[in-house]
């Protein structure tokens, strides 16, 4: 008798506990990447996403977790800019692989996972970068702010392509939400991406003067500080300090007021902060198994 209703209620529970299974199907997209298959998971409805890069013999090389990554299905309403899976970084023709995860953030939390492969070396995670929107690939993939640079160029003649993309560091100061971005150089040092900015500094230059300009029409039309005078001198400051100009930024600063003045004192040590911070945000794993930090919102 006993047995009997431990069987009931076995049967009873079983239907709950795998009606979340049942119940929440989930989609599968693959990519070929030469001889390489790459399988996305994806639960939409529990933002959880799997996405494996296998052999032809179906070992799994690598697998990522993140909330979302972004698959074909959600190219149409990404665009097109967003559909650069595979990325020919130093022009032998032999595309590296990047995949782009959602982490789970307001305001555009992304992070980006470039792979490259031969069979000799096997698979390579070559970078890491948690940019915000600024991603990486041959178009921009985020705003328009500063209208930096953006793509693969080779900037210093090795005949490797640099990675010019933005970031999002000082995009929330003072609580703005489509604040300032900074140009941002990516260069392989020959063991990873490093942060070289600071080595192009008529790029970074190019971009404080676009910000200075914008921060010159914004007090004409507007002489009270407001958040447009934010983003435009986080803009102009941070810019003129990655081209080494930061002194001639603060005099021209504090020459255009007590507002100016009093925003420079409170912001300025926080975009100093911002442009040290750059460089937790560019990394490489080479573990089998890689999970994107889960954000809340991106700062």
């Amino acid at each position: 008798m006993k047995n009997r209703r431990l069987r009931s209620l076995i049967n009873l529970l079983i239907p709950i506990l795998f009606l979340p299974l049942i119940a929440h199907d989930l989609e599968r997209e693959t990519l070929r990447w030469g001889s390489l298959t790459i399988t996305f998971r994806t639960d939409r409805e529990r933002d959880s996403s799997i996405c494996r890069i296998t052999d032809t013999r179906g070992r799994v090389l690598r697998e990522l977790r993140a909330p979302r990554f972004l698959t074909p299905s959600l190219l149409p309403e990404l665009g097109r800019r967003n559909a650069e899976y595979f990325l020919d970084l130093n022009g032998d023709g032999k595309p590296a692989l990047r995949l782009r995860a959602w982490t789970g953030g307001a305001y555009a939390a992304y992070e980006d996972y470039v792979f490259t492969y031969d069979p000799a070396r096997g698979l390579r995670n070559v970078l890491i970068f948690q940019g915000g929107e600024g991603c990486l690939g041959k178009e921009d993939c985020g705003l328009a702010s500063g209208g930096a640079p953006v793509g693969l160029r080779d900037l210093d003649g090795d005949g490797r392509m640099e990675i010019l993309t933005r970031d999002y560091g000082i995009h929330h100061l003072n609580g703005s939400t489509h604040g300032a971005t900074t140009l941002l150089v990516l260069s392989w040092d020959g063991t990873r991406y490093q942060d070289r900015t600071q080595s192009f500094p008529d790029l970074a230059r190019a971009q404080a003067h676009g910000y200075q300009k914008r921060l010159e029409d914004a007090l004409a039309a507007t002489p009270t500080w407001c958040m447009e005078h934010d983003e435009a001198a986080a803009g102009y400051l941070a810019h003129a300090t990655l081209a080494n100009e930061e002194a001639q930024a603060r005099s021209w600063l504090i020459a255009k007021g007590n507002e100016a003045r009093e925003w420079l004192s409170q912001t300025g040590p926080e975009i100093h902060q911002a442009l040290k911070l750059i460089a937790t945000r560019i990394g490489q794993s080479q573990r089998r198994k890689i999970t994107a930090f889960r954000h809340s919102t991106w700062r």
